[in-house]
């Protein structure tokens, strides 16, 4: 059976492929982990003749935003060098720091606010929410069956401990290749908090979902699965 890892923006993902490569985990011949790119969502691997399972890890939605924020910024470095689009050029012309943009969400200058709606869409990390992997809390219930594993950005170690442990071979050491250098902006307000958890309000509904639901997935539920639930 397959599995098939989710790379969703900002949540380990590029450390977690670089870590299956390492271990052969996507060589297995029993439980082969089936790497994506960005554009793959879960509904895309449950509409395939022969889906398998999905495997994914998420990240507080606030925190996701910040780290998104500051990926582009920086261009992706210090790993890549991706060059601004136009509409990255305007946005960060315009917003210094992702506490500057998410501030200016509630700003009560109608054209400061129009000017943050285009810049949240202006960034891949900012635009694409959780919801456009995994849909709702209520999809990934209807799914429960073909989700080998789901995990947590802010408890990697121990999840990606856990996701190995289902695969059953050692977890490799690797760098984290996407770690923010030193002197990011980080700080939020608590105005730019609180618009945050309303701009990605269903993206929390999603992220507890996980939070609450991370011990379902367990070694033995894996091997003793014979199948997938659900269409």
């Amino acid at each position: 059976m397959d599995i098939h890892l989710l790379h969703i923006g900002k949540t380990g993902g590029t450390t977690l492929k670089q870590m299956v490569k390492g271990a052969g985990a996507d060589q297995l011949p029993d439980r082969r982990v089936v790497l994506h790119l960005h554009g793959t969502r879960a509904v895309d691997v449950f509409a395939r003749d022969e889906p398998g399972a999905v495997a994914f890890f998420v990240r507080d939605p606030v925190a996701r935003f910040v780290s998104g924020f500051n990926s582009r910024l920086r261009k992706g470095a210090p790993i890549a060098n991706i060059p601004w689009r136009p509409a990255e050029e305007i946005t960060f012309a315009r917003f210094a720091t992702p506490n500057d943009l998410a501030e200016a969400l509630s700003s009560k200058h109608e054209v400061q606010q129009d000017r943050a709606f285009v810049a949240m869409d202006s960034l891949i990390h900012t635009r694409l929410h959780l919801t456009y992997w995994l849909r709702s809390p209520d999809y990934l219930e209807s799914r429960i069956g073909g989700i080998a594993f789901a995990g947590s950005q802010e408890r990697f170690t121990e999840d990606v401990g856990r996701f190995f442990d289902l695969l059953g071979v050692p977890p490799p050491i690797v760098d984290h290749a996407h770690q923010a250098p030193a002197g990011s902006s980080t700080e939020l307000s608590d105005v730019a908090t609180r618009n945050l958890q309303t701009w990605y309000a269903d993206d929390f509904a999603l992220y507890d979902w996980v939070v609450r639901r991370r011990d379902t997935w367990t070694t033995d539920r894996l091997l003793e699965r014979d199948g997938l639930d659900g269409e």
